[in-house]
């Protein structure tokens, strides 16, 4: 578990500016607060990603506790372990030891003993305020057209594809358990778009489907997702399958303490102006 304190203040100091100990535990509370939203408005929602949702929920608020002097603190909870792997950064790792190890949801064991799991991909129709978890279609476009040698006029390139592919998504028919139309999922090859990287079996946006309610024109109402099923049989794992690249240590609690360090003396005057 993250343990992030925000401030610590002994007893003689109270003394020294003439605080009581209630002023200046409202005082961390108006802090905490106040840290603990830039923490998420200012920093996860703006430096994060797709992880953005997870490293939020795992931010908890532990108001003013009394050892040994006041302290007011956030924590960044174990859980889920992808917010510490995002706070302190990761090794590159073989994601079968962390999505295929037992207790994991939905986990299924072939007629060969080989556990498998379908890992949904979420795509958005386009990047928006409201941080849900999944990446705007055209972002890993943009990365294939941007590694082919001699490719011009990139961003142009990339986006009438991404068009494309978001046009032929919202006419999807919403997608039913064992339906099988044509109609529910999206063709491989879509707008033209090609394999991410040369070890994938196909295109990151082939077998996409809709679920969700009939959608608004901008796709807000409707959730896009691939599957793509991940297993342990030797027959179908290859050594560049399934490797994550590793994650960079990204120090938000590091700079949210330097936020609440800035700002402490001006709550401390706030709440003095308040006590004349």
């Amino acid at each position: 578990m993250g343990f992030v304190e925000i401030e610590r203040l002994a007893d003689d100091f109270l003394d020294a500016i003439g605080l009581s100990r209630r002023h200046l535990a409202g005082a961390l509370r108006t802090l905490l607060t106040q840290t603990h939203l830039h923490w998420i408005e200012k920093l996860a929602e703006r430096e994060l990603d797709s992880s953005a949702l997870d490293y939020i929920r795992a931010l908890n608020e532990i108001g003013v506790v009394h050892a040994g002097g006041l302290v007011g603190a956030i924590v960044l909870a174990g859980e889920p372990k992808i917010a510490q792997m995002v706070e302190h950064g990761a090794a590159p790792f073989d994601m079968r030891q962390t999505l295929l190890k037992d207790g994991t949801s939905n986990l299924r064991v072939s007629a060969a003993g080989h556990k498998y799991l379908h890992v949904p991909f979420r795509h958005l129709m386009s990047p928006t305020s409201e941080k849900k978890s999944g990446r705007p279609i055209g972002t890993n476009i943009q990365h294939t057209f941007a590694g082919r040698s001699g490719a011009t006029n990139i961003h142009v390139e990339h986006e009438d594809v991404a068009k494309k592919v978001r046009r032929s998504a919202r006419k999807l028919k919403r997608y039913r358990r064992g339906g099988r139309s044509s109609k529910m999922r999206l063709p491989t090859g879509t707008g033209g778009v090609e394999r991410f990287r040369p070890h994938h079996k196909t295109d990151i946006y082939a077998g996409m489907v809709r679920f969700g309610e009939q959608h608004s024109p901008k796709g807000g109402s409707a959730g896009y997702f691939t599957f793509r099923t991940i297993s342990e049989n030797p027959e179908t794992v290859t050594p560049e399958g399934w490797q994550h690249p590793g994650i960079q240590a990204r120090n938000l609690a590091h700079k949210a303490r330097r936020y609440a360090v800035r700002i402490w003396p001006g709550t401390i005057k706030q709440v003095v102006r308040g006590m004349r």
